[in-house]
This record gives structure tokens, sequence and C-alpha cells, in this order.
């Protein structure tokens, strides 16, 4: 730390403190007898114990040490900052405690894919478009207005083990740096995306004169199918990064031409419908199709028993995720991917004993930040809930070392089917994380 501060004339000195396995010092019998004389109760006071013994030579030497939120577990040195990133909780309870905070929590690491991945080039992983960036607030709502001072900012994060490059940090930098850096200095109410959106189109010039080497706005259509219980219907609307874009779309499959239906207001499916849709410019299409099925399906508001349950890190709707009639998108962050760390299984009440023409589920591949596919993934049938018979078990050819994003829709084609109960089992081989999305079913 000595010669860190002889390099670094900064106030604050990081000390990182993060993701730290404590299974090693829990078999360690130094560390264990350390733990003892200290009089210490568990390995995260342990670490607390070095926090703040640094904090205090960091504080005879005229500096402030900072750290990553987990430095709070085990209780935090008087004058430590912490820098959140693990949900808004950990900051929230350090403002609490009077403590500095930097919020900078997901929505602010600028090393996830900003566009479809298939269209990218090679990230760690998640999705997070500059409108996720630019929609980020610092400043929690739970905390009362005297403590709002203890919040210094935020901060973009921008890891590089996947940008061999400068060219490419300024690629995955720029423009969403931009968007932060107007949230980061600029009050929740006086930010509106559209607006902000259009006075990024003169920063674009701006980047270009600095020959900075940014992301340009793609021509990728999300489609938004948002259900409505009531009408059991969707309602369809589109998201695009470009500015005031005109899209157009059909219902049949088609593909989009120039005299194509106009988007101009979300509309409603009133049954299965393939939606493909595209940008156009000056009578020409702009970009690609984006294809999307709107499907009400059977199993939209059905009862689903957890069997196994989720994991507290990625909770997505609860026990309302896998029926809600919301997809999953190109993200497990979006609060619509269920996550798993033991083995998948939970079945579905349809109500009545019905005809079962079709099951399909999603999982999503993704092996850089640890998610893969279930070895396979099996159906049964029961009518009373209680005896379940075996109908099918599909696998999968998907390279675990294959980096890039993924899905795989494992979808079961049933013959003469009938059945109340749909039990679906997927066996978590890999030991990481699974997520799974929408249970559809016809």
């Amino acid at each position: 730390m000595t010669e860190v501060m002889a390099i670094f004339p900064s106030t604050y000195i990081h000390f990182g403190g993060d993701e730290a396995g404590t299974t090693a010092w829990s078999q360690c019998t130094k560390c264990q007898k350390l733990k003892k004389d200290k009089g210490l109760n568990d390995e995260h006071e342990l670490q607390a114990y070095l926090i703040k013994h640094m904090e205090k030579f960091l504080k005879a030497n005229g500096r402030k040490l900072i750290g990553w939120n987990e430095i709070i577990n085990g209780g935090l040195p008087p004058d430590a900052t912490v820098m959140s990133w693990r949900g808004m909780k950990g900051g929230i309870k350090a403002i609490q405690e009077g403590h500095e905070v930097v919020m900078t929590l997901g929505e602010t690491y600028l090393d996830a894919y900003q566009s479809d991945p298939t269209t990218q080039p090679l990230a760690i992983g998640g999705f997070r478009p500059i409108s996720t960036v630019y929609n980020f607030e610092p400043l929690p709502k739970e905390i009362e207005d005297e403590q709002a001072k203890h919040v210094l900012g935020t901060q973009a994060n921008l890891w590089t083990e996947y940008m061999p490059t400068t060219y490419q940090v300024e690629y995955m930098a720029y423009p969403r740096a931009i968007a932060l850096a107007e949230v980061a200095w600029s009050k929740k109410e006086y930010r509106n995306f559209d607006d902000f959106r259009y006075r990024l189109q003169s920063q674009y010039r701006v980047l270009q004169r600095l020959n900075v080497n940014y992301y340009r706005p793609s021509t990728f259509l999300t489609v938004v199918a948002e259900p409505d219980y009531e009408k059991k219907q969707h309602k369809i609307s589109f998201l695009s990064e470009q500015y005031k874009p005109e899209i157009r779309y059909t219902l049949d499959g088609s593909e989009p031409i120039a005299s194509s239906t106009l988007f101009t207001d979300p509309f409603y499916t009133t049954s299965k419908k393939e939606i493909n849709a595209a940008v156009f410019k000056n009578g020409e299409r702009f970009g690609s199709v984006t294809s999307y099925t709107a499907d009400y399906h059977k199993a939209i508001g059905k009862k689903v028993t957890y069997n196994n349950y989720w994991s507290d890190s990625y909770p997505a709707q609860k026990e309302l995720t896998l029926t809600n009639g919301v997809r999953g998108s190109l993200t497990y962050q979006d609060k619509q991917w269920l996550g798993y760390l033991q083995d998948f299984d939970v079945e579905i009440d349809m109500g009545e004993v019905q005809a079962i023409s079709s099951v399909a589920v999603k999982f999503m591949h993704q092996p850089g930040p640890g998610v893969y596919l279930p070895e396979y993934v099996e159906v049964q049938f029961s009518n009373d809930g209680k005896n379940f018979s075996t109908n099918q078990r599909l696998s999968h050819d998907f390279d675990p070392k294959d980096r890039q994003l993924k899905f795989k829709t494992f979808e079961f084609n049933l013959k003469d089917t009938e059945a109340r109960f749909i039990r679906l089992i997927a066996p978590n081989n890999m030991g990481g994380f699974m997520f799974v999305d929408e249970v559809v079913v016809y």
C-alpha cells in the first residue's frame, strides 16, 4: 500500500474486497487461530478484521479506504467508503450507517452486450442497451432526504478481458458512457430518454471528429408483447435504437416491404401470430427483419408448483414467471429469467384434463458468466397430480465451451395426449446457473 500511495496521489485507495471465497479460511488452522484469538464469530468478520486493519493504516497516511460492497459483511470500518455493485441493498445499509457510497450497479457495467449478441463482438455476457444505462437511478428511493448526501454518485465499469484493443474498449464505452454521465450529473425529474436520444445525434458527430470508435445505433428491433389477462391477448409494440424510425410490419409470416403496415401505435393480437418487422428509410429496408411469434397460449396464468426453487439472486417474477405470458429477452437480468443453481423441477396445473399438442420451454447458454443448459429436459403428465408418467426426454448438442450467447427451446410435439398436470424436469449437470423463462403449452 505504501508503494501504491507513492504512485497514486488520490485521496481514495480502492482495496477491493469482493468475491472472496471463505472456504479456504474455514479450513486453515492459522486463520481459525486468528479468528479465535480476536474473538471473531465467522469468516466474514475475519475478512472485516483485515479491512479494518488496512483502513486504519490508510487513514494514518492521510488516505481513505474504498471497497466493493462485500466489505460490509462482518462490519464496516468507521470511515470506509462503499462501492455498491450487488444491488441496492448493500449500498442502502451503508448509507443508513452514515458511510459514503458510490452506486455502481449492473446497469453501469459497459462490458455487457449493447445489442443483439449474434451481431456483436464476443463479450462476457448480459445485455445492456443504452436505454438501460440511461434509466439507472443511483439515488435509492428508500433513503431519507438528509441521507442523500452520502451518495457520492455512480461509476461506469468496463472490464476488458474480452477486449483485445483500445478500439474495442471505445466501442463498448461509447455512447453508453455519455448516458451514464448525464445520469450522474442530473436529477431524475430532469431526465427524459427521448430528449436524450435527440441530443445524442449531435454527440455522434463530436465522437466522429475525435476519431472515437463508438457503437452505431442498431436497426435491430425489439418486439414488446405485453399480456392482457382480461382480453387474453398480447399488446404489441416495437423498440428501436434508431431515432424516430419508420417501422413496418406484417402478421402473416411474410417479410415486410415498403408498403406493409406502418407502426404508429401498439396493437393487439387475437391469436397466434407470426410478426415480422423492420426499419425502413426512403422506401428501402434498413437492416434485418425481426421475427416474433405472439401467442396467448394455454398455460398463461396457470398455477405452477416448484419442487425445487430458484436462486435468491435471480428470482425474476417468482412463482408467476413461467406462466405470465412474457418471454425472456437477451439478458437474464430482465427479471423474466428464473436462475437455478440446482435441478429444475416444476408442475403446471392446467385446471382440467384437456388435449395437449405441444409443450416448450427455453433455456439460456452463456458460459462466460457460468450459464449452461441442462443435460436434458423431460416432460411428464398426470391427471391427478400424484402419479406422473414420462412421455419424452430431449437432450442437446451445445458445446459447453462455446462462449457465444445462445438459446435452446426444448419443444415436445405430442400426439393423443390428454392431461391436467404437466411436469418438467431438467438436471443441472454443469453445476453453474440454468436460466429458464416461459413454459409454452398448446
